[in-house]
């Protein structure tokens, strides 16, 4: 009877062990010290997720030869399931989507059935076992020897990692948690909300963390399959986040733009299924922002905030700073150059026209045309390159796209769709400009425009340069000076 009772007592033992789930677990699911909560042995199951649930497909590889693929969608929640009967552990994991409009390809490995979550650690884990080098050759063509050496080094690294970021993990209550096989959800608390606040970009063999508030950096260091190392910039850190469920953050909390220029905002509502978000501006001349949270700062400088509200439960927001500066003079004086040194160098430049309703500027060189992103005009950028010998001294803009000298099929460049056309010239300046568009001939010392303001400007090529940045939209915002 006592050796009976002595049995049980054992079995329920066993029994309370197994099911502890095996949390802070430095292994992957499947290696010595478990990690899955999964009942069924068949299974390899976690949620892919970056903060908000990835959209995507998860694709798995077995360590048969050669290796046996499944694929499936991912829940909205992010989660995943596959059945893995008859394939061979371990298995290599990918998700491929894309969250909060960013596209992803992160990795992730269970030595056996069990939790494998797929996240920006799971990612570095799976990097830093490979060496450092990018997985996306090892998942092409992977070999049960290379899977089991995996296997070995990741129940390895991930301590590592757990090291040295643990002044990181620490401020989000998961500094033992094992972010590939422990169970969690993608829920804006805990793991999920470490994501949601601090960046973590593996590329080209290093590592990159920075705080998505700032933007500041937080580390760097090399990955090259030897032991992590590196110092946390604690400086850097965000401020401990308040975990209450329906606490609302903002990145990044404060940003400086030109006026006229744009930013992007993002926002976290800790804990709620329902991150639905209305955005505003809190001065009422402050400027503007979309649904989506992207800013249009005014024309007058000065330190606007947007203010973000939860729509669950509209008594929580959170705001961000904005400082916005003037355009002036003195800042625009290497604007030719700018415009020069993203051109191809020495191109020969024929001429320069700038459309406001769109932001762009033009630039007209010997054998092609550059489509060139002024709606910043501190970050130029390219945005089309047209193949096009139009040997044209001259262009003038309209409210979409601008006219060339050179007559027939394709005198006209269609800045909405970037393509080349004919069109019937107006006949009239009033109908050439829209807003305050402007154009400038090379080869010729002035040019004299009417713009649809009714003002009438001299303008000298150094001139046009000082336009383009004065003018933000139909706005002065300083003056042109001595060719005005």
């Amino acid at each position: 009877m006592r050796l009976g009772s002595c049995f049980l007592v054992l079995v329920s033992l066993v029994t309370m062990l197994a099911g502890c789930g095996g949390g802070g677990s430095a292994s992957p699911s499947g290696t010595s010290g478990g990690g899955s909560n999964n009942t069924t042995a068949s299974i390899v199951s976690g949620v892919a997720a970056t903060g908000t649930p990835i959209a995507g497909t998860v694709y798995l590889k077995d360590s048969s030869s050669p290796a046996k693929e499944l694929s499936t969608t991912i829940n909205a929640d992010g989660s995943f399931s596959f059945d893995v009967t008859g394939l061979t552990a371990p298995f290599l994991l990918k998700a491929v989507g894309s969250a909060n409009g960013q596209n992803y390809t992160l990795y992730s490995f269970a030595g056996a059935p069990g939790t494998a979550n797929i996240n920006p650690l799971s990612h570095l884990a799976v990097v830093q076992a490979n060496s450092g080098a990018d997985p996306a050759s090892l998942y092409a063509q992977p070999t049960a020897a290379q899977l089991q050496a995996m296997r070995t080094a990741i129940a390895t690294i991930i301590p590592q990692i757990q090291a040295l970021l643990q002044q990181v993990l620490s401020q989000y209550g998961v500094a033992s948690t094992n972010f590939i096989s422990d169970s969690y959800k993608a829920n804006h608390t805990g793991l999920d909300l470490l994501f949601d606040m601090i960046a973590f970009l593996v590329n080209n063999g290093s590592l990159t963390v920075s705080n998505k508030m700032s933007g500041s950096l937080i580390l760097t260091t090399t990955l090259n399959g030897n032991t992590l190392s590196g110092q946390i910039i604690t400086a850097n850190l965000p401020s401990a986040p308040a975990q209450a469920v329906g606490a609302v953050y903002v990145y990044p909390a404060t940003v400086s733009v030109t006026a006229g220029g744009t930013a992007s905002f993002k926002a976290v509502v800790v804990g709620a299924a329902n991150q639905t978000i209305t955005w505003s501006v809190v001065e009422s001349a402050g400027g503007s922002i979309t649904s989506t949270g992207v800013y249009t700062a005014p024309a007058t400088a000065g330190t606007y905030h947007v203010q973000a509200t939860s729509a669950a439960d509209t008594s929580k927001s959170a705001s961000a700073t904005i400082t916005v500066t003037a355009i002036t003079s003195t800042s625009t004086t290497s604007l030719l150059s700018k415009v020069s040194d993203i051109v191809i160098p020495n191109a020969t430049i024929n001429s320069i026209s700038y459309v406001d309703s769109v932001k762009d500027v033009v630039v007209n060189t010997t054998n092609n045309l550059y489509v060139i992103d002024a709606s910043n005009l501190n970050s130029l950028a390219i945005k089309k390159t047209i193949a096009a010998a139009t040997s044209s001294n001259w262009m003038i803009p309209d409210s979409s796209g601008v006219f060339f000298a050179t007559s027939g099929a394709n005198n006209y460049l269609d800045l909405t769709s970037m393509t080349l056309a004919a069109k019937t010239m107006p006949s009239t300046g009033s109908a050439f400009y829209n807003g305050d568009s402007g154009q400038i001939m090379a080869g010729t010392t002035n040019v004299s425009l009417t713009l649809a303001s009714g003002r009438t400007v001299s303008m000298s090529k150094t001139a046009l340069y000082y336009y383009l940045n004065l003018y933000n939209g139909s706005a002065l915002l300083a003056s042109i000076g001595n060719n005005d």
